[in-house]
């Protein structure tokens, strides 16, 4: 049991832990004792009472684990932490029951710049992927799949705020030595739509077509051009709107920049 001051009140904590296994519905009537008493009660399970982590504010529940004779880890939604740093993070309010992930306006994304020749004009140009296609919530979550889509899909680096982030760049003197074509919308023979592409600086043909650049155009260059240097540099980029991800967690942050 802890007692601490919440708003000029005096409140009153309790720590459980459920070695055991205990349903779902008996935690319910048990919370229900703590809060007819006035006490606030959180919940540490060996097993959680429900098949998939759950983050209610009403009742508080996490997984405990013993990661070895004498340390006991929890696992709070987004992160795993000490019993005594959980303890300490919690009774500090740095966790919140947040509704929706909600991912951070300024980001920063890896592209690698790599050499390659229009199979057209044989002009020697660059092309770029990301190495690290994520993008990061508020509490520091990984969040690929609503912004990025797949992470071998080429159609991931064409993102609005990506391609502006590397025009940016390109205007820098760094980026001055990185000769690009324009990405834009071109005819592809291949699949038979027009599509946003990279393409020759010179003369505008569809660079890239048929490949996953990452995992197969990028190797292959570099072993062609052992001479023309690759070239990684950090973006910086700036989303237009917040992205939500609709998804109950506890929320972590010692700066109160929660989710929601």
């Amino acid at each position: 049991m802890a007692i601490k001051t919440d708003r000029g009140q005096l409140v009153q904590l309790a720590f459980e832990v459920q070695w055991s296994p205990q349903t779902l519905e008996e935690t319910n009537v048990r919370q229900a004792k703590y809060q007819r008493d006035g006490i606030r009660c959180c919940w540490l399970f060996r097993q959680l009472p429900t098949s998939h982590d759950i983050a209610r504010q009403d009742l508080p529940m996490f997984k405990l684990s013993l990661q070895s004779k004498d340390v006991l880890m929890v696992n709070a939604s987004t992160r795993t932490m000490k019993l005594s740093e959980f303890i300490a993070a919690l009774l500090s309010r740095y966790f919140k029951v947040a509704f929706r992930y909600q991912v951070c306006q300024n980001q920063q994304l890896k592209a690698v710049f790599f050499p390659v020749s229009c199979w057209k004009c044989q002009q020697k140009h660059y092309l770029y992927y990301i190495e690290n296609p994520c993008y990061y919530s508020c509490c520091d979550i990984k969040i690929n799949e609503l912004l990025l889509g797949a992470l071998d899909n080429n159609f991931a680096w064409f993102k609005p705020e990506i391609i502006q982030a590397v025009q940016n760049f390109l205007k820098t003197e760094a980026g001055q030595k990185i000769r690009m074509g324009e990405i834009k919308i071109r005819y592809s023979d291949n699949i038979m739509i027009n599509r946003i592409s990279f393409g020759c600086p010179q003369c505008d043909t569809l660079a890239g077509e048929g490949f996953n650049i990452k995992k197969y155009f990028d190797p292959m260059c570099r072993n062609k051009y052992p001479d023309i240097p690759i070239i990684k540099h950090d973006l910086q980029i700036t989303l237009p709107n917040p992205v939500l991800s609709a998804k109950p967690h506890w929320c972590y942050s010692k700066t109160g920049s929660f989710c929601d």
